[in-house]
């Protein structure tokens, strides 16, 4: 009896949803689950590139696996990293890899009998993940150093990170996650990601809905729609996300929807039908992420975010005035290449005058053959650093609990 462990980091809904797969994939296979590493005939590990802490974690557990796992063990590798890092993965050996976009490539690599085409989309992620997270004291430390270097920033992103992470936050049901489209139409110059996910490819509306049902009778009452970028969703095969909407929200049943990563320039192209299909379902949409980035419209030109900054703010307005039980969730990167100090306090003004419901801060980090990580005129650590700080606490300020 053939047994496999794997291990995802559970950071990323979509490659969650493939180790889901990937799992039930294995199983419908004849294969067993054992949480035992070092006894497994097979190890899959499912990894995460997006930022530089991510890929470092997820070297961490690479290295972590190959001590533990016996020596005849197959280790397989999937997710971004192979596509976003494939020299530092080298660096530790040689691997089978199915990249995120060719989950196919597994029926091959195990003769499969039962294709993983055929293994429906779960919906939630319960894959037995049993090994610890490894952790790098070395890392850690190299890290506090290069924030000690900003002086008092160290101790303003310290108190930012104990705050953030101690926040009260509403408990609510767990998520049922229908994954709507793969990749994305964008060109962001500080995404690694795109190299792993490559272009949109969209689901068929009938299977998205066959899905929703099943989340539905299954008990589920919080629903996400969940995509690299979801606002996109259909422009590949002739349709809008509004339509999807449409279709999605005639399902009766007691249940709410959430639409994550959905960019604001679809926000401004699909207002009027997306506003229409909300106000004939009041209530039922809760929550929209819409990653905005910057408040500075050069910064944005530099990053490739097709979208101005009024008109974004313009909308936003709107969009909440007519629409304010839904809750609007944002994400800025401070320390893009070349943001001044003007530019930043762009982004902190935002921040304040547009009523976010929550916002995540994240650092600027180069990712390896992108175009940001080709500009030459980085923004040092310390001021990254501090400014991490300064916009996650007036972020927090705003919603303190």
């Amino acid at each position: 009896m053939a047994t496999f462990f794997i291990r995802t980091r559970r950071m990323c809904t979509r490659r969650n949803a493939d180790s889901q797969k990937i799992y039930d994939f294995m199983v419908a296979n004849g294969w067993v689950f054992s949480p035992n590493l070092g006894e497994v005939d097979a190890v899959i590990l499912c990894t995460c590139a997006a930022i530089d802490s991510s890929e470092n974690q997820t070297l961490l557990n690479l290295k972590d696996i190959l001590e533990k796992k016996k020596p005849t063990a197959r280790l397989i590798i999937t997710g971004c990293l192979p596509k976003i890092d494939p020299d530092r993965l080298a660096q530790l050996g040689s691997f089978e890899v199915v990249n995120p976009r060719s989950l196919a490539d597994f029926d091959s690599l195990i003769g499969a009998k039962v294709s993983i085409k055929d293994i429906p989309e779960n919906g939630v992620t319960i894959v037995p993940d049993f090994l610890p997270m490894p952790t790098s004291s070395i890392d850690m430390l190299g890290r506090w150093v290069a924030e000690l270097g900003s002086g008092p920033g160290f101790f303003r992103n310290r108190v930012a990170r104990l705050k953030r992470r101690f926040k009260k936050v509403p408990v609510l049901p767990p998520p049922f996650d229908i994954r709507i489209s793969e990749g994305c139409l964008g060109t962001c110059s500080y995404c690694g990601i795109k190299f792993a996910i490559g272009q949109l490819e969209s689901r068929p509306i009938e299977g998205i809905i066959v899905q929703l049902k099943d989340g539905l009778e299954k008990g589920y009452k919080r629903v996400r729609f969940v995509g690299s970028d979801t606002g996109c969703y259909g422009l590949d095969v002739g349709l809008t996300f509004p339509a999807l909407l449409k279709r999605a929200l005639a399902v009766e049943g007691d249940y709410v929807l959430e639409i994550i990563d959905f960019n604001p320039q679809w926000l401004i192209r699909f207002y009027d039908p997306l506003a229409e299909v909300l106000r004939a379902h009041p209530r039922k949409v809760t929550e929209m992420v819409i990653p905005i980035q910057s408040g500075s419209n050069r910064i944005l030109k530099l990053m490739r975010r097709p979208y101005d900054i009024e008109v974004v703010k313009h909308t936003l307005t709107r969009f909440h005035g007519e629409f304010p039980n839904i809750r609007i969730t944002t994400h800025f990167i401070v320390g893009f290449p070349s943001e001044t100090e003007a530019e930043f306090k762009q982004s902190k003004r935002l921040a304040a005058e547009l009523d976010f419901s929550e916002g995540a801060v994240f650092e600027y980090c180069d990712r390896p053959n992108t175009d940001a990580s080709r500009m030459s005129e980085k923004t040092p650590r310390r001021v990254i650093i501090r400014r991490f700080a300064e916009l996650g606490t007036a972020l927090d300020n705003r919603h303190p609990n």
